[in-house]
């Protein structure tokens, strides 16, 4: 893979991370005269097999957040731009998917509170009657 770009992004309070990646194209090396005369003086100096060229294939990989449908798209076998609206929708969903379990922690811990609550009252009565 090429250069690697990283940004983030905040959905509903979720980060999620966009990894764009380019892939390479692999082609067998020739060998130049300067390379296997080096090879030929030093046995530890090889000679590389493939070149890398970058293919203008592109990928993008979200990370964070709870996985809905993907995490990685590509150039193949439709287009990156054909599918920016399944991407956009994937951070939609891990964004309302992390507001979900938020809620759901901040109920949970009013719901303790309150037990929390009822059980020192009814230790005040006890202790009080005792």
């Amino acid at each position: 893979m090429g250069p690697v770009r990283a940004r983030c992004i905040t959905a509903q309070g979720q980060p999620v991370g966009f990894l764009f990646l380019q892939g390479q194209d692999r082609h067998e090396h020739i060998p130049t005269e300067q390379e296997l005369a080096r090879a030929k003086k030093y046995s530890w100096a090889g000679v590389p097999r493939y070149d890398y060229a970058p293919s203008g294939r592109l990928r993008i990989i979200l990370s964070g957040g709870q996985p809905h449908r993907a995490g990685e798209w590509a150039d193949t076998p439709a287009p990156l731009e054909d599918q920016l609206p399944w991407i956009v929708q994937e951070v939609t969903l891990r964004g309302e998917a992390a507001e979900r379990k938020r809620l759901a922690q901040q109920k949970a811990a009013k719901q303790r509170r309150l037990e929390w609550e009822a059980a020192m009252r009814k230790a005040r009565i006890e202790y009080a009657e005792a």
